[in-house]
């Protein structure tokens, strides 16, 4: 039986709103997000989740497709509710609990309380519209406010995006941000973080977020690229992550203690189930909870930041060095033909 007492996490204080964020599409941002709620709720913390993905993948996961549960709860509505000068006072009527009680099926204690505040499809819409109405600004300082006004309620807040940076939504979520969840699933995820880390650098913080790298949906190196990255000693380091990855080694080699030593593996049944849906004892579930256990015990969460070690030490240069094997590899097995064609 697993024991769900409150335990007490590194740092805590200092991360208790995460975002979770990938300026690429599926990388398994909605999925880590719903399982790191779980794991937390499991542990006997009270968690809030903010839904800021326009494909709200977790809002309709706990309304099993029923819009009713939600109905006038979500957060377009949220947004517009700042602009009104009372708007704290209005903050409770768009958080819905869900029922956890499936969730500590073996646990010895009642667990924790999970909250969520539903996403929809036309986010962008309502933080157009209140920007105008505000200002950016205004309106950043406000959602903060909100923010800092459920953190007294709540241990953890995690706000899941859109995978995009060139969104209003984004500018605005990125600024309530403690620690960046930044979840990576190979070679094309990691060439597109440049233009992510640029992103943040440029935008105005009162505090700047510090980050951690995840890698989801890990597949094993391939025969052709172990013997390509022969080449590449540094890269053949013993790591932690299971039966070793390129991508993974990669980001560990230059970012060392920023990025996980366990991530979660590419396997057909993380397509239909996160954290709370998979058995007791699975091997997924186990690397989930080795997972969680790392992300919130990081001993480096504090110091350097990331955001600025990437910029100073030109990392963007090294990861494209070293990606250079592995595009020689894929240039060889694509096999395209030019032709002429007849259109009619």
């Amino acid at each position: 039986m697993e024991t769900c007492v409150l335990e007490e996490l590194s740092h805590m204080a200092d991360f208790k709103t995460l975002v979770i964020m990938n300026n690429k599409g599926g990388v398994g941002k909605s999925t880590l997000t719903d399982a790191m709620a779980h794991w937390l709720v499991r542990k006997g913390y009270k968690v809030l989740i903010i839904d800021n993905d326009p494909q709200h993948n977790i809002t309709q996961n706990a309304a099993t497709f029923d819009d009713t549960l939600f109905y006038s709860n979500r957060i377009d509505n949220f947004i517009i509710n700042l602009q009104s000068k009372n708007f704290i006072n209005n903050l409770k009527k768009y958080l819905v609990y869900l029922d956890t009680s499936k969730m500590m099926d073996g646990c010895e204690t009642g667990g924790g309380k999970l909250g969520i505040i539903a996403g929809i499809g036309n986010l962008e819409s309502a933080v157009e519209y209140s920007v105008k109405v505000l200002g950016e600004k205004l309106l950043i300082e406000r959602f903060k406010a909100a923010i800092n006004h459920y953190k007294k309620y709540f241990d953890f807040i995690l706000i899941d995006t859109a995978p995009s940076i060139n969104n209003l939504t984004n500018n605005i979520t990125i600024a309530v941000a403690d620690t960046v969840i930044i979840p990576f699933d190979g070679s094309e995820a990691i060439v597109g973080l440049d233009q992510f880390v640029h992103w943040v650098q440029r935008r105005d913080f009162d505090k700047k977020p510090n980050a951690l790298f995840v890698l989801t949906k890990y597949q094993r190196d391939t025969f052709d690229m172990l013997r390509e990255y022969r080449k590449v000693p540094e890269l053949l380091k013993p790591y932690n992550i299971e039966s070793g990855n390129v991508s993974y080694r990669i980001l560990k080699t230059l970012l060392g203690d920023f990025v996980c030593d366990h991530g979660i593996p590419e396997r057909m049944i993380l397509k239909n189930h996160t954290y709370m849906g998979l058995e007791k004892g699975y091997d997924v579930t186990k690397k989930y909870n080795l997972l969680m256990t790392e992300i919130f015990n990081k001993n480096k969460l504090n110091k350097t930041n990331i955001f600025d070690f990437w910029i100073e030490e030109d990392v963007t240069t090294k990861i494209n060095d070293f990606l250079k094997p592995m595009e020689l590899i894929k240039n060889k097995r694509r096999q395209v033909k030019f032709g002429n064609f007849n259109l009619r």
